[in-house]
């Protein structure tokens, strides 16, 4: 039932950091497009925005796979407030005129940091279309009908036109440096469910991917202990070797 889903503990530490993140990136969009001067350079900052996302979603995918989706998300939302604090100290003091826009006045300082931002933000929505839009949810279902964790899960994002619609009039008046400061304390915020947030990568491949780890740290010294022996003829760390191998072996007694 959807009430099962939306007090579910672990849907819910994902879902606050991911609703926080859509309500502040969409409310900020306009802001965003006010600041450049002229709306070819914002234009095409957004277009370069585009393919660093869809190469990171391409590469994040794997690491998913790999460091688990708790860590990455994490990175996610800390590389966000790092580039909302570097977009809000670059819009710090440039003159807007009687229409609303950014004059030319210290434009290359603008620029510099709205390149900036077009990279950290390509590579924080990377990573997460991967997570929040495909894998999440899915996990969270634990192999049940997962329809209605993607509705929830998706909900913010697809209704994006229309919380920007209520937000932006209330943030058209506060100047932009507050905005984006404001903006990148949130996303900093926003990490602190996450770490209560359970890891969703299954627990088996977890495991696999642990007991692997020190049998290939095994393996690795053995072959430098062989090699020692080999070249300088002389006894070595059999006590160091044996904890490692000790330490593989009850792992693969406690997994297997």
């Amino acid at each position: 039932k959807y009430s099962h889903i939306i007090f579910n503990k672990s849907f819910i530490l994902y879902s606050i950091p991911w609703l926080m993140f859509t309500l502040i990136n969409y409310t900020t969009i306009p802001i965003q497009a006010q600041i450049y001067g002229n709306p070819e350079t914002y234009t095409f900052l957004a277009e370069m925005e585009f393919i660093i996302t869809a190469i990171v979603a391409l590469i994040s995918g794997f690491i998913a796979d790999k460091i688990g989706r708790k860590r990455l998300s994490i990175i996610g939302f800390i590389l966000l407030g790092i580039g909302y604090a570097v977009i809000g100290l670059a819009s710090a003091n440039i003159p807007i005129d009687a229409a609303g826009t950014a004059t030319l006045e210290n434009t290359s300082i603008l620029l510099i940091g709205g390149i900036a931002f077009t990279v950290i933000d390509g590579i924080a929505w990377g990573i997460f279309y991967v997570l929040f839009v495909f894998t999440l949810w899915g996990d969270l279902a634990n192999n049940k009908w997962s329809d209605k964790f993607y509705f929830l899960g998706v909900l913010p994002y697809v209704s994006a036109y229309l919380i920007q619609l209520m937000f932006t009039p209330l943030l058209s008046e506060i100047s932009f440096i507050t905005v984006f400061s404001f903006a990148s304390v949130f996303l900093f915020i926003a990490v602190l469910p996450l770490i209560y947030a359970p890891e969703t990568l299954p627990d088996k491949l977890m495991k696999d991917r642990e007991l692997k780890s020190y049998i290939e740290n095994a393996k690795k010294k053995a072959t430098k202990v062989k090699h020692k022996n080999k070249h300088h003829k002389e006894e070595t760390e059999p006590e160091e070797n044996s904890a490692e191998y000790e330490e593989a072996k009850k792992l693969a007694e406690k997994y297997y």
